[in-house]
């Protein structure tokens, strides 16, 4: 789709580790159409790399703060 009126989005999945459930999640959302989007995945710890895909490792914390550490590295406006 691409259009241009669409904002940048930024999709923040908290998890403890990139699993396969985690995985599937990361591979849904790259099917979206939609224009401008990037994925934020934010385990407690892992070495996995997942193309196309910010990692941000936060240790054990809680989502909330998996989610508002998240937002620090998104790009785009929160509305």
């Amino acid at each position: 789709m691409n259009d241009k009126s669409e904002p940048y989005t930024s999709i923040i999945i908290p998890c403890e580790s990139i699993d396969d459930y985690a995985k599937e999640c990361v591979g849904y959302c790259k099917k979206l159409d939609y224009g401008t989007y990037g994925i934020i995945v934010l385990p407690d710890d892992s070495n996995e790399n997942l193309e196309g895909v910010k990692v941000i490792l936060t240790g054990n914390v809680t989502p909330g703060r998996k989610r508002n550490i998240g937002m620090k590295h998104a790009k785009g406006e929160v509305s």
